[in-house]
């Protein structure tokens, strides 16, 4: 399934080459709205954390024990996430006013957007043993090959430290010896 997603983006990518159509991804996330990309992140999010909750509280019982009801959780997570996300929607849900209200500048809001962002990468570091890492390097560096933001070189430093300290964490970082007494016990 991720592999079809996958070739379906690339697919996307390659049709200026060759056919005559006029398409870019560059020109094609121009044409998007911020309040559309807030929204689509706020669904993602809402989803996740619906999705979750109710695949705790949805279970079936089975031969191996309790196990999570996929189809109920997923259908309902995608629902009530898609009526959060048409609601916002209706009330002209802004993330801007919301932090120009809370007595942040708006420039100030894209810092701490900055902020939130490190400080999530450094949460999933932990969650996924700084696989992330690898993940933003290499999409920092893709971002920048394709010319979709305008510091491209600028993108594609932060791509390769970014790798850089994926890579001495894997490298230099706590290997996993066993202690001595675990060697005894064997």
């Amino acid at each position: 399934m991720v592999k079809r997603a996958v070739i379906g983006i690339f697919a996307l990518t390659l049709v200026s080459f060759v056919s005559a159509a006029s398409f870019s991804v560059s020109e094609f996330l121009d044409k998007i709205d911020s309040s559309t990309i807030v929204l689509g992140t706020l669904f993602l999010i809402f989803f996740a954390m619906l999705y979750f909750i109710l695949s705790r509280v949805f279970t079936k019982k089975t031969i191996y024990g309790k196990e999570p009801n996929q189809g109920i959780a997923t259908v309902l997570a995608l629902s009530i996430s898609l009526l959060i996300v048409y609601g916002l929607n209706k009330l002209d849900f802004n993330l801007e006013d919301i932090f120009f209200n809370l007595g942040f500048s708006s420039d100030l809001t894209y810092t701490l957007i900055l902020f939130i962002f490190i400080g999530g990468t450094i949460f999933l570091g932990f969650k996924t043993k700084w696989h992330i890492l690898l993940v933003l390097g290499i999409f920092f560096i893709l971002l920048s090959l394709f010319d979709i933001v305008t510091e491209s070189f600028l993108v594609m430093i932060i791509g390769v430290i970014t790798l850089f300290v994926y890579f001495g964490i894997k490298f230099f970082g706590k290997k996993n010896t066993v202690s001595i007494e675990n060697r005894r016990k064997r």
